[in-house]
């Protein structure tokens, strides 16, 4: 299914959106290369777009773009595989704009262990992967967690020298033991400043189901504000990520209601204005000014 485009984003009035790039593992692709060509052609239809669509790498470029009234698109990676075996390829996100990376995604890889039963456990961020993670720092890619094992999880903050963030996540204490945060992961994160998403999917929300409501997904997002501060939460919706949102959610255009349900819930106008997307943007802005790097 489809949940995301320009012309609906552009109408749902959302700034800025993640675009997050996976390719799978073949052995006869090179997924360098693969995720070379994806932001070839993400540039491609952002030039066409008569600049209503910026591709971004800073918070400066996605408060311009807004301040524009123009889409900002951020590159972003799904899977720590794409790095395969020669930590330069990390170098080489970091020319083409990626700004995060998902450490790994259902299944180990050479940098870390994956959070998906039966192939969880304690495996750590190896040698490589901590090498990796100590690389994308000085290169300004921010580590995603969402997926890790925790010891893989508490090695990557260890070799973090910035925020470390979940993109896409719920809260342990309502579902998936192994996948989602618990209360200690949710803090440890805020201690990097980094942020949490919190994912629309429901499973992820509630246990037990294959479809929930706003109100599940509120509650996810009620947990983490009250535990860690909503300057440290936003959405991660995860749409067009294999998933479904939940029920009255169809596609980008209902992002509205999410707004509306927290000011129903008693959130402030400054709290909703962060878990709608200010609290990325702020983390990513005061990340780029604790490197003092011009990109």
């Amino acid at each position: 299914m489809n949940y995301v485009d320009f012309p609906r984003a552009h109408i749902s009035g959302v700034n800025l959106l993640c675009s997050v790039l996976y390719v799978v593992h073949l052995p006869w692709q090179s997924r360098i290369a693969a995720i070379e060509k994806l932001i070839r052609e993400a540039v491609r239809k952002c030039s066409e777009s008569e600049d209503t669509v910026r591709v971004v790498r800073t918070a400066a470029d996605i408060r311009e773009s807004a301040n524009n009234g123009a889409l900002s698109i951020l590159h972003a990676v799904e899977g720590g595989h794409t790095v395969g075996s020669d930590i330069e390829n990390v170098n080489r996100l970091a020319l083409l704009g990626v700004r995060y990376m998902t450490l790994v995604h259902f299944i180990h890889n050479r940098l870390g262990g994956a959070a998906f039963l039966p192939f969880g456990g304690d495996r750590g961020l190896s040698q490589f992967g901590k090498q990796v993670v100590r690389r994308m720092y000085g290169n300004g890619i921010i580590a995603d967690l969402s997926h890790t094992t925790e010891p893989t999880f508490y090695d990557a903050i260890e070799e973090s020298s910035g925020p470390v963030i979940a993109s896409h996540s719920g809260a342990r204490t309502f579902a998936l033991r192994d996948r989602n945060l618990s209360e200690e992961q949710s803090k440890a994160i805020a201690s990097t400043d980094g942020v949490i998403g919190v994912i629309l999917c429901p499973f992820y929300l509630k246990n037990w189901t294959f479809s929930a409501g706003l109100n599940e997904f509120i509650r996810n997002i009620s947990y983490f504000v009250n535990l860690v501060g909503a300057e440290h939460v936003t959405i991660g919706s995860d749409l067009d990520g294999w998933l479904w949102p939940v029920r009255e959610i169809r596609d980008i255009t209902d992002y509205e209601l999410i707004n509306n349900a927290l000011v129903k819930t008693g959130f402030s106008s400054n709290e909703v204005n962060l878990i709608m997307g200010e609290s990325f943007v702020r983390m990513l802005e005061r990340f780029d000014v604790s490197r003092q790097t011009s990109y």
